[in-house]
């Protein structure tokens, strides 16, 4: 990954780059770099099943710790959503 973005930045050097004007060279080079992710992603499923590391998704929100998240997060909104205080203070 680190050898990818230093070729898409020397690849772009001095370049402004938007989301319109990506050349089809760097779209492939991006487009390579999240396809090894994936290949090394599926290349570690069988080593993870070797050991015993299984994938069952849960879907009950008991025992899953948002009960403290969900209390840290009103704290966090009730804090954005407050008011500014006057400027003398």
């Amino acid at each position: 990954m680190i050898a990818t973005l230093g070729g898409f930045m020397w690849a772009t050097a001095g370049e402004k780059i938007g989301t319109g004007n990506v050349s089809p060279a760097n779209l492939r080079l991006l487009g390579s770099a999240h396809a090894r992710i994936v290949l090394q992603t599926i290349a570690l499923i069988p080593y993870l099943r070797q050991v015993g590391v299984g994938y069952r998704p849960r879907l009950d929100p008991r025992g899953a710790g948002l009960r403290k998240s969900a209390t840290l997060a009103k704290w966090t909104v009730a804090a954005v959503l407050s008011p500014r205080p006057a400027r003398g203070w």
